[in-house]
Formats: structure tokens, C-alpha cells, sequence
């Protein structure tokens, strides 16, 4: 916590640079330009950070893990993504109707369809009434 936007700006660096400081100590390389960082605030006006002279500016939304995070902790991004690729795969799995029978459908509707719905399921509680 900061007391305002620039502390908490300073600490980002500052943490940052123990974290790329015990990686070298470990003979373990971390790659600044692939970092990212998420500010939740609704201050506008944040400043970048500078991590191992590499200039960061906030993203939103960033994807760690597959899952679409911006900085209102809105996933309605998520969601919308979600849903994309569980309707390609259910559209695949109707082309297939004639020639599956009942038992396979399910089987892969519970691989390929259902899976989507379930992985980080958390994300639906916090989605807007339009993308449910």
C-alpha cells in the first residue's frame, strides 16, 4: 500500500529490483521485457516503471495463466473469450451429430465444451449480466 500513486510506483521498482537481484544470484535469468504489471486504481495518470533500465507501462488487461485481468478486476474480457471458443467447439461438435453417437458427444462435450466453463469458474461470478 501507498500513500499515493508515486509510492506505490517506487515500490514496484524496488521490489522488482530484489526480484531480478536474487535471480541473477541464482544464475537464473529473468527477461524484463516480457514482465508486466497491472495497476487497480482509478487514477488515470500513473507513471511507468523503470525495471533493470527497461521502461514498463501498465497493461490492461493483462493474461497470466489464460485468464484476462484489467484493472477494475472487470473479467468481462474473459468471459467473452470463453464463450468464443466454447461456441467454435460446440459448432465443430454439430458438424459431427450424424456420426457420433449420444455417449461420444457428451464425452467430448465434457472435454472440449464444458472444460472451458469450468476452468476459473470464479470468473462468473464477477462478469456483467450481458456476457452471462
Amino acid at each position: 500500500h501507498g500513500k499515493n500513486i508515486n509510492d506505490i510506483v517506487s515500490k514496484i521498482e524496488s521490489v522488482s529490483k530484489v526480484m531480478f537481484n536474487w535471480f541473477s544470484e541464482n544464475n537464473l535469468q529473468a527477461n524484463p521485457d516480457k514482465s508486466q504489471f497491472i495497476l487497480f486504481t482509478n487514477d488515470l495518470l500513473y507513471n511507468a516503471v523503470n525495471i533493470d533500465n527497461i521502461i514498463l507501462h501498465p497493461l490492461g488487461p493483462v493474461k497470466p495463466l489464460g485468464v484476462h485481468i484489467d484493472r477494475e478486476l472487470n473479467f468481462n474480457g474473459n468471459v467473452t473469450t470463453i464463450c468464443r471458443k466454447a461456441g467454435e467447439q460446440l459448432n465443430a461438435l454439430g458438424r459431427l451429430a450424424n456420426v457420433l453417437s449420444v455417449d461420444d458427444k457428451n464425452i467430448l462435450f465434457e472435454c472440449f465444451i464444458l472444460s472451458h466453463f469450468n476452468f476459473f469458474s470464479t470468473v462468473w461470478h464477477c462478469c456483467s449480466l450481458a456476457d452471462i
